[in-house]
């Protein structure tokens, strides 16, 4: 295990040459916002037209008794737990060997050790939202917001997406979504919830109780400068430490002037329905209907386990794999 491609990451700014950021048309910036459940939108609302018997069954679930911010933190669990076992090869929620608890002592001094330098990155960051931005529609909808005509293609798929027919009421996904999460969220610890919330509620206490390690420093802004990086080279292609780096980033994103295209206002709860039925989807087979009746005393105002630094650290160490460095380069 070493850091020495780390800290080459936390001097790579302090090598960029000036730059100036073209002008962004507005409509990137807004198209930001929902880029990434267009996806979802399309590919759901489309492909599970005939679900609409098992979405109807879901419709008349009684809202969680659950204090809204608390649902929050639940729902926030299951997509953390996920990136930190994909990155760092464990699941956060269950007991901690005693080789993982040394791993992650020995993984977060090494982070906590380091000194990041002084840096200015406000345009690094505006341009990394217009790249990713970019990215997101390419990957949800296959537009390239910097090829040719791309603005009829994506009036047609924005004008698509708007208009699919929801096969729930957004107030009923959402709702049913809660029911999906905990289900969600107690399988990927191994609970069934046939006997209640009882035993979920015990082991996230347990989970809340073990003491992690904790970064010193709030990696975000890093985090932040390594995807913008990434994106420049894989998405333009260009070195962003070339000396011509502003010249041609101002040639490669010169396509985006001639962007035109209207956002339909049902567009946004299309994309809100679409990625609430992708949370839906892999819980239709369990039977959330019986979930209806379960006491939810037990979740309430139980400790939850505060994942933040670990999920800060494994996306660093993906972000660092894969924005600069070779496979394996932070932790083995």
């Amino acid at each position: 295990m070493n850091c020495s491609c780390l800290k080459g990451l936390l001097s790579l700014s302090l090598g960029l040459p000036q730059f100036t950021l073209p002008s962004i048309p507005p409509i990137v910036l807004t198209l930001s916002e929902t880029a990434g459940a267009l996806g979802p939108a399309s590919s759901c609302l489309n492909a599970n037209a005939n679900m609409s018997a098992k979405l109807s069954l879901l419709a008349g679930l009684p809202p969680l008794p659950i204090p809204a911010l608390q649902l929050a933190a639940l729902a926030a669990l299951p997509p953390m737990t996920a990136l930190i076992q994909s990155k760092m090869g464990f699941n956060p929620l269950l007991p901690m060997s005693a080789a993982v608890t040394a791993k992650l002592n020995m993984t977060f001094s090494l982070l906590n050790g380091l000194v990041l330098p002084p840096i200015s990155i406000g345009p690094l960051l505006q341009l990394g939202t217009t790249l990713s931005t970019i990215a997101t529609l390419k990957a949800a909808l296959g537009i390239n917001l910097l090829a040719p005509n791309a603005s009829i293609a994506l009036q047609a798929a924005l004008n698509a997406t708007a208009n699919l027919a929801l096969p729930l009421s957004l107030a009923a996904l959402t709702n049913a979504s809660h029911y999906a999460m905990l289900a969600s969220l107690a399988a990927s610890m191994g609970i069934s919830l046939a006997g209640g919330l009882g035993p979920l509620a015990a082991s996230l206490s347990l989970a809340a109780a073990v003491s992690l390690p904790a970064l010193t420093f709030n990696p975000t802004e890093l985090l932040a400068v390594i995807s913008a990086l990434a994106l420049i080279r894989g998405l333009l292609r260009i070195d962003p430490f070339a000396a011509d780096f502003s010249a041609k980033l101002n040639l490669g994103l010169a396509p985006l002037g001639a962007l035109a295209v209207t956002i339909p206002v049902t567009l946004g709860a299309a994309a809100a329905s679409g990625m609430l039925l992708g949370l839906l989807l892999p819980c239709l087979s369990m039977n959330l209907q019986a979930m209806a009746g379960i006491n939810c005393s037990a979740l309430i105002g139980i400790p939850l386990p505060n994942l933040g630094p670990l999920t800060l650290a494994a996306s660093l160490m993906a972000g660092a794999k894969t924005g600069s460095c070779a496979p394996g380069c932070l932790i083995s």
